[in-house]
């Protein structure tokens, strides 16, 4: 029997407060999160946990759904923190995780960045 418990992940991004909500799956032996949110926000996916009773070093495995940062972001921060975490993706993402190919979303972006009205550049220099 499994349990599902979904996760809720509050950041401030440039003075707008963003929201992700990794799924963390319980089935037996394995803990199981679907996504790992922003880099440099593992603290927030490890205070999620925290108040589930859990922690990251609990993790045994990790799907990936998709390579936009805000779902794969940290996870290069969580393997080295538990290395023995399975990465779990489909094929197509597996270059755009391991940085061998450049995200779709970045390129979509560079290319509209010149579009942007000027205020709005720095917002976007940051995301």
């Amino acid at each position: 029997m499994s349990n599902t418990k979904i996760l809720d992940v509050k950041y401030d991004h440039s003075g707008v407060i963003m929201r992700i909500s990794p799924v963390l799956i319980l089935s037996g032996d394995e803990m199981i999160i679907v996504d790992v949110g922003m880099p440099g926000r593992l603290d927030l996916l490890d205070e999620a946990m925290a108040k589930e009773g859990y922690g990251l070093v609990d993790l045994t495995k990790v799907v990936i759904t998709h390579h936009d940062h805000d779902h794969f972001g940290a996870l290069a921060e969580l393997k080295r923190l538990n290395p023995k975490i399975e990465i779990v993706a489909s094929e197509f993402e597996v270059p755009y995780l391991e940085g061998r190919k450049k995200s779709l979303r970045l390129t979509q972006a560079e290319s509209l960045y010149d579009t942007l009205p000027e205020e709005r550049k720095e917002w976007a220099r940051n995301f």
